[in-house]
Order: C-alpha cells, then structure tokens, then sequence
C-alpha cells in the first residue's frame, strides 16, 4: 500500500529539496542529495531505511510490549508535557538513542532529538510512503505524536529548543501547523511502543531480568534495560538497604524462636509447641540455612 506524508508541503517545517524528490529532477543544483542534516547519508533506500532504524526503532520494548502493563498505564497519553517535567523537578535530557525516548528514572527523563528528515515533505513521500523494504512507517507516527504531547505550549516549545531537541529556527506557529496532522492518530496507526506514554527505568530494569529478550548477539546485557549506575562501588551500594532488611528481619525471626523454645510450660499450647518435634525440626532446619547462607 502506498501513503501520502501525513502532512501538505505548505505545513513542511524543513523545506530542502530531494534530488529523489517527487518535486525535484536529479539535475535540480539546489536540490540535496543527502538525507537532510546527514551528509553522509546518501539518499538510497538502504542507506535510509538503516539511518531511520537506528534513530528510531526500538526493538526490546516491542518483544516486551505483551508485558509492559506491568511497569506503566497502558495509555498512550501517559506523557507529560515538557513543561511539567520541570514543575516535577526533572532534569530533560536529550538521548540518541531511541530505546531510551519517555524512560525516565528519578530526578531525570531522557527524550530522543527529532531526527531534521522528518520536517521534510520529499522526504516522506520518497522514504516513508509504505513500501515493504522501508522502514515501519508507523512507529515514526508514534513518534511524533508522542511529540504532540509534550509539545502543547509555547513554553514547552522554548523548552524542547533550549535542550536540542528541535531546530531553533522552528518557531510556535510552524509547530503548530506541522505537529496537527499527528496529534489525533490512534493507537492502531502507530508502533506498539507508543501505545502507552511515559516508562520508569528501575521497573525496566527488573522486568527485562525475566524477560531477557536480547539476544546473544545484540549489544546489551539482559541484567539491566539500561544502567543507573556506572562503577561498581555505586552498584553494590543500591543492594545496601535490602540486604540489611533481609538480615534484620530473620535476625528477628530467630530472636523470636528462641523466645517460644524457651517459653513455660503453661498454658497447653506453650507445651505443645516446645514439646513439638516437627517444630523442633523446622526451627533447627532454618537455623542451619541461615547460617550455612
């Protein structure tokens, strides 16, 4: 099936013409022959496709899409303005890499650059048109509409331009223009991704230990989504806190043990319960386990 670009030249935000634009004949001089803002991206159907799937694909959350219920609202809205990131005392930072756009992680929330190719109207209709050999169209969609959510004020605008992540020559009205064709997509016109908003690093963190959805080729380690710490003194220090709860609860448990072994007599069920060799057992059989542990 063959798409039109999801929005008119008229509201392009990047006007570059393609030398392999519908518009343009591969003699026009002005005409680029690159994909705009790479120079050494030729523009090729492979070179393209390839340039779009490290920009924008995101392979591991799509093989744990069935179970990301388990660390968001499946919501697609699920996204906050950018804006109330600030309100939320959240540092914005600007990633490259895709897996990481929406993922946030305590004071922090990383969001993905949009890509200049994707203001280009030419460069819709030659490399985003729907043909099988092309990059998936729809999770450029998703994409941008998760834009359209956190683009929804002028602030929010001077906030995505001071941190990099549009042009600063885009100015409110030519946002507003372009950013209207994504805004009303439905969930079934976009990746699977992007059928919910917003991710928190530390339940992808303990999700993908179960999941392992990597592969022993891929780069990447199925002990973590992403690291939240980068030395091992920092590593160790995050398993503090539960170790020590660990230890303190079966020091308590113990405690407790020795209290009901060394109980009277009296009142019946005391007796019973000092004189149980089963609960005798049991006491002693996790006594040893914890100290063999």
């Amino acid at each position: 099936m063959h798409y039109d670009p999801p929005f008119p030249v008229s509201d392009a935000i990047d006007h570059n013409m393609l030398h392999t634009s519908l518009y343009t004949t591969p003699s026009s001089g002005a005409a680029l022959e690159y994909v705009p803002d790479q120079p050494n991206i030729p523009l090729a159907q492979k070179d393209v496709a390839k340039f779009l799937q490290d920009e924008l694909a995101t392979e591991i959350l799509d093989r744990m899409y069935p179970w990301l219920w388990l660390c968001t609202v499946m919501d697609s809205a699920h996204i906050d303005p950018l804006h109330k990131h600030v309100v939320k005392r959240r540092n914005i930072i600007a990633s490259e890499d895709p897996a990481l756009h929406l993922v946030w992680y305590k004071s922090d929330v990383f969001v993905k650059p949009i890509p200049p190719a994707l203001f280009n109207h030419g460069f819709w209709a030659q490399f985003l048109n729907g043909q099988p050999e092309q990059f998936d169209r729809q999770v450029v969609l998703g994409f941008l509409r998760s834009y359209g959510y956190m683009i929804r004020h002028r602030s929010d605008l001077k906030l995505a331009t001071q941190k990099g992540l549009v042009p600063e020559s885009v100015d409110w009205l030519q946002w507003e223009r372009f950013i209207a064709h994504f805004r009303p997509l439905e969930d079934d016109e976009v990746g699977c991704r992007y059928h919910m908003g917003q991710l928190r690093l530390s339940r992808l963190n303990c999700l993908i230990l179960i999941l392992r959805p990597r592969r022993k080729e891929e780069a990447g380690s199925n002990r973590h989504y992403h690291p939240t710490e980068w030395d091992t003194a920092s590593y160790m220090r995050q398993f503090a806190t539960p170790l020590l709860f660990i230890f303190a609860s079966v020091s308590l448990l113990l405690s407790a043990m020795q209290v009901v072994l060394t109980l009277p007599s009296e009142p019946a069920w005391h007796t019973w319960v000092v004189n149980s060799a089963s609960i005798a057992d049991a006491f002693w059989g996790f006594c040893v386990t914890v100290l063999g542990a």
